[in-house]
């Protein structure tokens, strides 16, 4: 699910309502917006988790709905897009949605 101001939870409305915000504000105002799939690397709690499960039950993978589809991303990419976003230029006013295949950011 996506983050915006008609989102069926309140986590995603409140996120979408702060993207809005962010858009709107200033024209003065220098902004880039990361949208982020679910984030996995060392010590994290929601892939390991699942590994976790899966260690104990080959074959299944249990999710809160079926259909739920993500691309996991390794925190360190992320990282490494918003580093070459710091000072503006191409970036500046953009939104980028991070999945483990959209990692180059101009």
């Amino acid at each position: 699910m996506k983050a915006a101001v008609d989102a069926p939870s309140h986590y995603l409305r409140s996120k979408g309502e702060a993207e809005r915000l962010i858009r709107d504000a200033n024209s003065a105002l220098d902004w880039t917006i990361f949208q982020p799939s679910v984030m996995f690397g060392p010590g994290d709690s929601f892939l390991n988790r699942f590994a976790g499960l899966l260690a104990v039950s080959p074959g299944f993978f249990p999710l809160a709905k079926p259909n739920a589809r993500f691309q996991p991303v390794f925190v360190d990419d992320v990282i490494a897009a918003l580093r070459r976003c710091l000072h503006g230029g191409a970036s500046s006013r953009q939104t980028y949605e991070l999945g483990a295949a959209d990692l180059f950011v101009a």
